[in-house]
């Protein structure tokens, strides 16, 4: 309901700790998209260290300052997310705004199912790194071949511009969630997503458009797709009156269902 339930999956962080490569993709409803940015933005996906200082989150977030950015997506990367950069690159958002009217051929209205997925590639940290986004099957390109990315919020267009990332991801990552994220060091700086989530996967491989193709007509499930390189792959489908979600990647990353009403999940 957005207000404190979402999924502990604790366990999995190390598998992201000095990470080169990774990959997302989910089925999400939304049954609302912000429209004003906070400190609270409501999250599909987050990595994080115990006292927040080093997190990655897979967010939503409403820009009062870029009229593009509201309703729109962020991958954020903060401090030792940042690997050997991160005393040079504290934050870095990659981001696609407006998505209840963009992409315009499938976009991603509010209280419809939706298709999200989103791959990194590391590289030098003098060299491009290469994050690349797909909304509902649709691959959305920068005018920069290198991928979209933006260290700060600048500019007004519906893609982020690409700058110098991270060579590999930091070694503090603690704790894991779905449906949760922390953008600070307080409880009142936690966002839940308000809304519905299936089929999440995570990888520490960068995936390709056909393999996001795939998913997302659904030829091929998560579970094949690279399986040696899945993280986490929870298809949520126990039924009622579980409190817990099984990883179906064959990694035992097992999910604790929180402050949620297992009777209707």
């Amino acid at each position: 309901d957005g207000s404190n339930d979402y999924v502990d999956i604790t366990g999995s962080a190390a598998a992201w700790r000095g990470a080169t490569n990774f990959s997302f993709a989910c089925w999400y409803w939304a049954d609302s998209y912000p429209t004003s940015g906070d400190n609270t933005p409501p999250t599909l996906f987050s990595v994080l260290s115990d006292d927040n200082a080093s997190r990655i989150n897979f967010t939503f977030n409403g820009n009062t300052y870029i009229p593009n950015l509201r309703k729109g997506f962020i991958l954020n990367m903060f401090g030792g997310a940042g690997g050997n950069n991160e005393s040079s690159y504290g934050s870095h958002y990659a981001w696609i705004g407006n998505l209840p009217t963009y992409p315009l051929s499938k976009p991603a209205k509010e209280g419809q199912w939706n298709h999200i997925a989103l791959s990194y590639t590391g590289g030098a940290s003098t060299s491009w790194e290469i994050v690349q986004v797909w909304i509902n099957g649709i691959k959305h390109s920068s005018t920069n071949a290198n991928g979209e990315w933006s260290n700060s919020y600048s500019g007004d267009s519906n893609i982020s511009t690409p700058t110098y990332l991270y060579d590999s991801l930091g070694t503090t990552f603690d704790k894991s969630y779905i449906g949760r994220g922390d953008s600070g060091a307080t409880a009142a700086q936690t966002g839940y997503f308000d809304g519905k989530i299936d089929q999440l996967a995570t990888w520490d491989v960068s995936i390709t458009n056909t393999d996001v193709l795939n998913l997302f007509s659904g030829s091929l499930a998560p579970s094949a797709l690279s399986s040696s390189n899945l993280i986490t792959y929870y298809n949520f489908a126990e039924g009622a009156g579980n409190s817990t979600t099984a990883d179906s990647s064959g990694n035992g990353y097992t999910g604790t269902l929180t402050n949620m009403d297992t009777g209707s999940c």
